[in-house]
């Protein structure tokens, strides 16, 4: 009888080949997400969430965080900073769109705060230079991480993507889920729920009449201004009857800080009107006394 044995050699070449191959599985893998910047209290990196649109990359700003710390939205509020990203070191990269969901106001001692109390994902739309050819997206962040102190916390990561790489389904979704959370983009007097039907300038304030759901969910309007300017918490002012699904309210936002001589009318804002989930944006300019335009 013929005993056929397998040389070692190709027994070995056969368990080099299936570790090559799970190593290859687990860089692949890796490569969807970059290593972790740790900071205090917080940690930041990039994830990749595959390709966008006309030859852009979804991708997304991951902020995790210690229990009970908050981080701040791109208006910070009376306290707090807003985070800076830095991506001047990036390769083969035109431009990067942060995209900002829905925060929360958070009120304290100083006033009032706006951002996020858990771990957030900011989606971020990049453009290639070169759609075809791989591209090395470098994150250097200044942020600042809060409980009862503000502690600044600060990262470098990188993650190199190949526009010919296959999609992270989990990251994808996970940048999904926060991407349904930014404000969509509307024009005053729209039938958008949450929406802005009105902006009036006062002598100290903003007047701001909307519609938003009839449900208990949260209600909030956050209004920017130019460099220099600063407005504080929105207060309720009047509630009134829209139907059974709807009410429309009116909300005065005080102005806390203006530059020397500056003036309400014709001054550009971003209104954000917001429930707990969702919200509408708007930017327009301020008539005083007779609305927006």
């Amino acid at each position: 009888m013929m005993i056929f044995r397998v040389p070692r050699l190709r027994a070995s070449a056969l368990i080099v080949a299936a570790l090559i191959f799970v190593l290859g599985a687990t860089a692949s893998r890796a490569q969807s997400a970059s290593p972790w910047a740790r900071s205090a209290h917080s940690s930041i990196r990039l994830l990749d969430g595959g390709p966008a649109s006309d030859g852009n990359r979804l991708m997304g700003i991951e902020i995790a965080l210690a229990r009970d710390f908050k981080t701040y939205w791109r208006d910070p509020g009376d306290s707090g900073l807003p985070p800076v990203f830095d991506w001047s070191a990036s390769v083969n990269v035109k431009s990067v769109a942060v995209e900002w969901p829905v925060p929360h106001r958070f009120d304290d001692s100083a006033g009032s705060s706006i951002g996020y109390s858990e771990d957030v994902v900011l989606p971020i739309v990049v453009t290639p230079l070169d759609p075809s050819r791989p591209m090395t997206l470098r994150l250097k962040a200044d942020y600042a991480v809060c409980s009862t102190i503000c502690i600044p916390g600060r990262g470098e990561t990188a993650l190199a993507v190949d526009p010919r790489g296959r999609q992270n389904a989990e990251h994808a979704q996970r940048i999904g889920r926060f991407r349904s959370r930014v404000p969509a983009t509307g024009e005053i007097g729209d039938a958008a729920i949450p929406g802005l039907l009105r902006l009036t300038a006062l002598p100290k304030a903003v007047e701001i009449e909307g519609r938003v759901p009839a449900s208990g969910k949260i209600v909030d309007v956050f209004v920017e201004g130019p460099t220099g300017w600063l407005f504080g918490a929105s207060v309720p002012a009047v509630v009134l009857p829209d139907g059974s699904s709807v009410r429309r309210m009116i909300w005065r936002a005080p102005v806390v800080d203006r530059p020397q001589g500056g003036s309400l009318t014709g001054l550009s804002l971003v209104v954000t009107v917001v429930t707990d989930e969702t919200g509408t944006e708007y930017r327009l300019a301020l008539d005083a006394g007779e609305g927006a335009r």
